[in-house]
């Protein structure tokens, strides 16, 4: 995923980082819930930009962004510890 900032679109998050969905959903459950809902969510996220989320769950914008990072970053490492298990098991089973 590109540099998170916080003019960057839920919709962008959501579709790029493993897990989001329910870390932006336990801040606020009563507000965010509905964004498990995929009509809701598919209409919603691309109009709120990580901002307006970080205002209505009373976060600064820069702890949410950061929050952002470190999943994307745990993310990558264990797509990468996954591949390095897959590829010592199988040396063929990846390119």
């Amino acid at each position: 995923m590109a540099v998170l900032s916080a003019d960057t679109h839920l919709s962008q998050v959501l579709g790029a980082i493993p897990g989001a969905l329910d870390y932006i959903v336990s801040l606020n459950p009563r507000d965010l819930d509905r964004l498990r809902n995929p009509v809701l969510r598919r209409y919603m996220s691309p109009r709120i930009s990580l901002r307006r989320v970080a205002a209505m769950v009373g976060l600064l914008e820069v702890q949410l962004v950061e929050d952002l990072q470190n999943l994307a970053a745990a993310a990558d490492a264990e797509t990468f510890s996954g591949r390095a298990a897959i590829t010592r098991s199988h040396p063929s089973a990846l390119p």
